[in-house]
This record gives C-alpha cells, structure tokens and sequence, in this order.
C-alpha cells in the first residue's frame, strides 16, 4: 500500500512539472504566433480596402490570446490603420474583417468558414490544420523548439484575390504544391485506412478483455454472494447459542475476531469491485470515442474517394471539350472557305456599284451647299425683320423720350439763369448792408438751410443735371439715327459716325470695365447701305465687349490704303482656339450658353461686307485677344447676285 501512495504521488509532481513547462513554453509559443499573424499582414496586399480600421477577428475562447493581439499590435503598423481586435465563439456568422485567425481547438469547423468568407476579402489563418487544399495560411508552432513556422497555399490566396511580396517566404514559411498535396492526400488516406484497420483490431480485442472481465466480475459476485449465506447462517447459530457460549468467551471472543477478518476482507473485495466497475465504465467511454472517431474518419474517407470521383469527371469532360475542339477547327476551315468565296462576291459587286455611288455622293454635295445656302439666306430675311421692327420700335422710342428730355433741357437752361440773377443779388445784399447790426432771426435761419453749403453746390448740382441731359439727349440721338439707317438705298457715309454710333449704343455694357482707344485716320467716305454697316460694327463690338471677362482694352484703328478704307477692331479678351477659328463665320455656329446665342452674328457680319465688295479676317491669339479686319473699296457697287435686306 505504501509503495502505491508513492508511486502516486511521484506521477503527480511529474504531472505538475511537464503542466509547469508547457504553461510557459505556450506563453512563448502564443507571443509567436500572434507577432507571425500581424508579420505576415505586412506582406499581403487585399484588393478592395476602403475600411479606415484593420479589424483581427479570432475564432477562439481564450481571452489570453485576444489579450496578446492587443499588447503586440500596438508595436505593428498595417497599411497606416488603427488595428482592432474581435472574438467569435462559433463560426456561424463571420463579421466583416480583414483577417479572420483560427485557433486549433476550433479548425474542425475550417471548411464551413472558407466557404462562407468566399470573396469577401477575408485573409484566413489556421493553426496546424493537417488539410492543406482548406488553409490560406497554416501556422505549425514548435513548441519544444520555442519556434513557429508556417505553410501557405497560393491557388486560395490568388483566388479571393489577394497578392503577396515574394519576400514573405524568408520569414521561413513554405508554399503548398498543388501536386504534392494530391499525393500527400492520398498518402495520408491510405495512412488513415491503415489507422481504422488498427483501431478495428484494437476495439475487437478490448471487446474481449471485456467480456473476460465481465466473467470475472460474475465470479466475483457468485463468491461474495456465498460469503454472505455463510455469514447469515453463522450469526444464526450465534444467537441460538449465546446461552451456552456464555461459558465459553474466549472461544466466542476468537470467532469474533475472525468474523471480523471476514468482513473487512468482504469491505476489500467491495472496493476493488468498486474500482473494477468505475475501470470498465472508464473503458466504455474509451471505446465510444474511438467509434465516433472512427465515424469521422469514414466521412473523411467518403469525401476524399468522392473528389477523387469528382476530378475524374473533370478530365473526361476535358478530353470530350478536346474532342469538340478539333471537330470545330475543321468545321471553322470550311467556313473560312466559304467567308472568302463570298468576299469575293461581295469585292466584284462593289466595284460594280462604285460608279453609282460616286454619282450618288457629287449629288448629296449639291444638295447641301443649296440647303446651306437657303439656312443663310433665310437667317438673313430673319434677322432683317428683326432689325426692322427693332428701327421701328427704337425711333418710337426715342421720338417719346425726345419730348420731356427738351422740356427738362429748357426747364435746366431757365433755372440756371434764375440761379446765377439770385445768387447776384444775395451777393449785393451782402456787399451793401454787411456792416448793419445782424438780425438773429435772419442768422438762425441761414444755419438752419445752410446757407454757405447752397450758395456752393447749386451750381454744381445745376451743371450735372445739364451733363444728364446732354448725355441723354446724345443717347437719343443715337438710337433715332440707328431707326432711320435701315434704308433700302446705298448713301455715302462716314465711318467714324457709324463706329460711334455703336458704341454709343452699347455704352452700358462695356462702362467701367473697357477702355475704348479710337485711333481714326483720314479716310474718305463709303458708299454703303447704313443699316447693314451699323449692324456689322454693333456685332463685332458685342463679341468684343463679351470676349473680356474683366477689365481691358478694345482699341479701333481705320486707315485708307490703295482705294481701300481699313478698320481694324482689336480686344485684349480671351482668344479663338485654333480649332475653332475657321468655324466662327458658319451659320448657326456658337460657343455660347444655350439661349445666350444664335450663332448668327458673325455669319451676317460676313455676309453682310461681301455684299458690299469687301472683306472681313480674324486674327487671334488664345489668352491675348482677337482683331477682326475688314477692308472695304471707298467707291462701292453692290454685287449684282444678292439684293439689299
């Protein structure tokens, strides 16, 4: 009995010591683990990363492990990302993260997750995972070397999309071959059926140490059970005889003893049928767990033979394609014989149809310079009735404004005079009666009206009303001789009036913002239509006041050059592109807003100097400005093609 307690008691301090030492052998095992996860991130590249943290999600229960992810993250930098750390308990919802870590307790339940984070982006880390097609990194801890390595398998990383720097393997990390892990698989089956045959064994011979043990269990209980009848029969007979043994103690007091014996040798036999039972129940359980197991490993066995049967497919369906394939070249050579037979055709009828087409082609041409022609024509006739009605509607205008501006300039001229005549006696008044004592009543109230302040500025005030009314009745004048220009007969006129006349118009747009530089040069007068020549400068201008965005110049020069009259319309606006330049005088073509242009302004501008014989150019640079150039004959006939508007 003694040697037993020690023995005991030795296996138990053995016990405690290897607990002791693989405690802290997996401390050291969990730091590497956790530092070569967050290492191997660093050399990993994930396709689609918008998210502004790196989330660690960990299959696991062990706190300690969750609590080691987050001490050694703090010492890693992923991607210049804030790194958080998840648990999950059971893997039947995966959360959206970046990498998802496996702990080993939990990888039975690895080929559910890989098909559930499946092009989600998720980087999947495993822990000795003996399945090598399942894992996209495998890490295999050594924890007697106090080392860590790992394997990856590239077909699932490159397949969800992931790429890795080729420098990953230095962190001595091995790359699965797609080959190798077919025979490795297959090694292993044949390793795993060895295993069932063994096991097989093993469970029909402890099947017979049980039912040995089962007769021996049933002998047992047959000799205690004639250890009890002898018992029973022997306290009877004590107790019949307690009167006659009286004399008899040291007799009786010897059989006690021996009674005695007997029992605690019945107590032994109790415990060790105690013991045998609790070993048996012991053994049940053994044997369960190794048929359950044996069920896996069966599956296991199943779904292997299965993909095995499942490649096997594949390749006959490959070899069926491979078939198909040479079947569909022959058929694509009869084709391509057939495609140039018919191209053939199809060359020697188009050259049969090439005459007709060109005769087809030279008739569309005519067609769109006569449609061209009539668009211009009619945006002519368009805009004429436009400047018609605009004459019309301008002299009523200025014909009912003309009348109290008069009434305002006569009013203005009489009140100056009456103004200067009261102004000349006040002073006299001043001058003669000066040195008389003042009147206080007369001082109160030249303070109260100001008295000095008006003697000053009525004058002035009077003189700007009058610069209003001129300024108002040269406006007038304007717009009355722009309504009466639009005459159906050519007259001489004077350039310069009719360059003056626009921008009198167009004063409004162009004030505060341009500065107008008139260089005019001695030119004879023009014979022209004024209404048209008027409309030409108001056009030119516009695009002018338009093509400065903020401050600058526009300078016009006219000179007179070989019989020809020369103006020369020139802004420091934003330019022409060299693309567009040759477009601006087409009808209908403008860079402006939609509803902020025609596109017809320059085209009647351009029209509108070859009616009169003459000829308009543009020259512009982009990001300095444009110069429109007409040059017109001082002696002018119009062109016998085209009538007046």
């Amino acid at each position: 009995m003694k040697k037993r307690l020690k023995a005991i008691l030795l296996l138990i301090c053995l016990f405690f010591e290897v607990s002791l030492s693989v405690f802290s052998q997996n401390k050291t095992i969990e730091d590497l683990k956790v530092a070569m996860t967050l290492k191997i991130c660093q050399y990993v590249h994930w396709p689609i990363d918008t998210n502004k943290r790196f989330t660690i999600t960990l299959l696991s229960d062990n706190e300690n492990l969750k609590n080691k992810f987050i001490s050694i993250s703090n010492n890693f930098n992923l991607n210049n990302k804030h790194i958080v750390i998840k648990t999950i308990k059971i893997p039947d919802s995966i959360p959206n993260t970046q990498v998802l870590f496996v702990e080993e307790a939990q990888s039975g339940s690895n080929p559910v997750i890989l098909n559930k984070i499946t092009k989600r982006n998720i980087l999947l880390f495993t822990e000795n995972y003996k399945i090598s097609k399942d894992i996209m990194f495998n890490l295999l801890p050594k924890p007697y070397k106090g080392s860590i390595t790992f394997e990856l398998n590239r077909t699932n990383l490159i397949f969800e999309g992931f790429e890795i720097d080729n420098e990953i393997i230095e962190l001595r990390g091995s790359e699965i071959d797609i080959r190798e892990m077919y025979r490795q698989t297959k090694l292993r089956l044949e390793k795993e059926e060895n295993k069932v045959g063994a096991m097989q064994y093993k469970i029909d011979s402890q099947k017979t140490n049980i039912e040995k043990q089962n007769n021996n269990i049933l002998k047992l209980n047959t000799f205690i059970e004639k250890l009890n009848s002898v018992i029973d029969s022997q306290t009877y007979d004590i107790s019949n005889k307690e009167s006659v043994l009286k004399s008899l103690k040291e007799i009786t007091t010897k059989q006690e003893n021996n009674i005695h014996k007997n029992l605690s040798v019945i107590k032994k036999q109790e415990n060790l049928l105690t013991s045998v039972n609790s070993s048996l129940l012991n053994q049940n359980e053994k044997i369960s767990k190794q048929k359950t197991e044996l069920e896996t490993l069966n599956k296991t066995i199943s779904e292997k033979q299965k993909d095995i049967s499942r490649k096997e497919t594949v390749l006959a369906a490959k070899e069926v394609l491979i078939n198909f394939k040479t079947n569909l070249i022959y058929l694509l050579a009869a084709l391509m014989a057939l495609v140039f037979t018919v191209v053939f055709l199809i060359f020697k009828a188009y050259r049969t149809n090439r005459a007709a087409q060109k005769i087809l082609s030279k008739q569309k041409n005519e067609l769109e310079v006569t449609l061209a022609k009539l668009t211009q024509a009619q945006a002519q006739l368009v805009q004429s009735e436009k400047m018609a009605s605009l004459g019309i509607l301008t002299s009523g205008i200025a014909h009912e404004i003309n009348n109290p501006v008069n009434f305002i300039n006569s009013g203005i001229q009489g009140l100056q005079k009456i103004n200067t005549n009261i102004l000349k006696v006040l002073q006299k008044y001043r001058e003669k009666y000066g040195d008389l004592p003042s009147n206080k009543e007369i001082e109160e109230l030249e303070t109260a009206l100001q008295l000095p302040f008006l003697l000053e500025s009525s004058p002035k005030l009077i003189s700007n009303i009058q610069t209003g009314v001129d300024r108002t009745v040269s406006i007038i004048n304007s717009l009355r001789a722009f309504a009466r220009s639009d005459e159906e007969e050519k007259k001489l006129i004077n350039i310069h009036d009719n360059i003056d006349l626009a921008l009198t118009i167009l004063y409004n747009q162009y004030k505060y913002k341009i500065e107008i530089i008139r260089n005019y040069g001695e030119i004879p007068q023009v014979t022209c239509y004024p209404g048209k020549m008027n409309q030409v400068f108001m056009n030119i201008l516009t695009n002018a006041i338009q093509a400065i965005p903020d401050k600058g110049t526009i300078t016009i020069t006219t000179t007179f050059s070989n019989g020809l009259v020369l103006i020369s319309i020139k802004d420091s606006g934003t330019g022409i592109p060299e693309k567009i330049k040759n477009k601006i005088f087409d009808p209908f073509f403008t860079t402006k807003e939609v509803g902020k242009g025609t596109g017809m302004g320059l085209s009647i501008v351009f029209s509108i100097i070859e009616e009169h014989n003459g000829s308009v150019d543009v020259f512009s640079e982009l990001g300095k400005g444009s110069e429109f150039f007409i040059k017109l004959p001082a002696e002018n006939k119009v062109t016998t093609n085209q009538q007046p508007l």
